[in-house]
């Protein structure tokens, strides 16, 4: 199936949000949403999404199209790697509540803010175990229509970012579930399980357990 990929616009804003919002259905993204419904879930991340692939400050957004029907079918943004020798300096304890009042303020009454701020503060510690302080490009986000997976749009988008590290000499690193139907791919380009964080979702009114785990995938030698 002919597959090519893009580097999204703003025009491309809906079409990504639909994707992703047909991606959402595992009870820790539910638990996550507390009674949001789903079209103000899709407003939301509409916004979100727009403001974002409009700036690319640092990232890029890129899609997959199905070039038979010309429909969009995956997505990844990748947070591409700070400049060679920029020093990133860590926030202050101020700097860092501020931030966080103002992302819960900002955020939905009918959102689970407890389960959110928790999601936040779990993901950021184990990014900050594979990054370990290293230059590198890291998978902010992934996501394929259901009827579209295992067909290799998500491997080509992931295959982007991993060529580019290689190029680079840079890992390439990523947050995601420990079941998630998507590792396997993953650890086939090499990435390799680093830390994880226990997410106990009877904490927030959910049930069982959600394992996030983070992941790094050091540089191989460029072809080219």
């Amino acid at each position: 199936m002919p597959f090519t990929i893009h580097t999204a616009t703003p025009a491309d804003t809906q079409a990504i949000v639909a994707v992703f919002a047909s991606d959402q259905n595992e009870p820790f993204t539910r638990v996550q949403l507390g009674t949001l419904s789903h079209e103000a879930f899709k407003a939301r991340m509409q916004s979100r999404f727009g403001q974002a692939i409009a700036n690319q400050d640092g990232q890029v957004y890129l899609y997959v199209r199905d070039d038979e029907i010309g429909e969009i079918v995956s997505y990844a943004n990748w947070q591409l790697p700070a400049p060679e020798g920029k020093v990133v300096e860590e926030k202050s304890e101020e700097e860092e509540a501020k931030e966080l009042a103002d992302w819960t303020a900002a955020m939905p009454k009918e959102m689970n803010i407890p389960s959110m701020i928790a999601t936040r503060k779990g993901m950021r510690k184990i990014r900050k175990s594979s990054e370990n302080g290293q230059r590198n490009y890291f998978l902010m986000n992934l996501g394929t229509h259901p009827s579209y997976r295992r067909r290799g749009a998500a491997t080509a988008l992931v295959q982007w970012g991993v060529e580019r590290a290689d190029k680079e000499s840079v890992i390439a690193c990523l947050n995601t579930g420990e079941h998630n139907s998507a590792r396997k791919m993953y650890e086939r380009f090499g990435f390799e399980k680093v830390d994880q964080h226990v997410f106990e979702l009877t904490q927030f009114g959910g049930e069982g357990e959600h394992i996030a785990i983070g992941m790094r995938r050091q540089p191989k030698p460029s072809t080219d």
